[in-house]
């Protein structure tokens, strides 16, 4: 119980966060979610800088592409168009996810392109990752009460919030070492 005497929100702010998001109206979580979109193709247009970056640095950043994305899922599924109160159905967030992930392809073809930048299909895995796993947790978030026996009860939202985060670190830590183990292969 809160000290209102309320239940508790399950997920405590991670929770409140998600549900705000998808409480928006669509038409605002779409302007958004471009808004986001165009974020990142400006990003990628700044060209990479020679060297000097710790392996410690790459991996940041190549995490950060699992965050980059996973907001812009995010936003893309609270963007859907829905009846209030209705769980968006699986179909349409896996529509999401594989929207998201284009959305990486053509974001990695671009930086093919820019100066110094490359195409990395391990940084498509991190898009993915990233995608699937925002999409995963806002449509745990959305379950009824008694649907399962952990239904977006606390516990079982900070499990699916670990299991994010670790596979979020294992494709960007493929995104950071693994090019390694092929120098000539320039995709990687």
């Amino acid at each position: 119980m809160s000290e209102r005497g309320r239940p508790a929100a399950a997920g405590g702010g991670i929770g409140r966060a998600a549900r705000g998001l998808l409480a928006l109206p669509p038409g605002a979580a779409r302007v958004l979610a471009l808004g986001w979109l165009v974020l990142i193709f400006l990003s990628s247009e700044v060209p990479a800088r020679g060297g000097g970056g710790t392996r410690l640095t790459a991996f940041v950043l190549n995490l950060g592409h699992a965050a980059l994305y996973g907001v812009l899922a995010a936003l893309a599924l609270a963007g859907l168009p829905r009846a209030a109160r209705t769980p968006i159905t699986a179909t349409a967030r896996w529509a999401v996810v594989a929207a998201v992930t284009a959305c990486g392809l053509l974001d990695e073809v671009h930086q093919r392109l820019v100066p110094g930048r490359d195409f990395s299909v391990l940084d498509l895995v991190t898009d993915a990752v990233g995608a699937a796993a925002a999409v995963g947790l806002l449509a745990h978030l959305q379950r009824p009460a008694g649907a399962g026996a952990d239904a977006a009860s606390g516990a079982g939202l900070w499990a699916r919030v670990a299991v994010a985060i670790l596979a979020a670190a294992a494709a960007a830590a493929a995104a950071t070492f693994l090019p390694d183990s092929w120098p000539r292969t320039d995709w990687l």
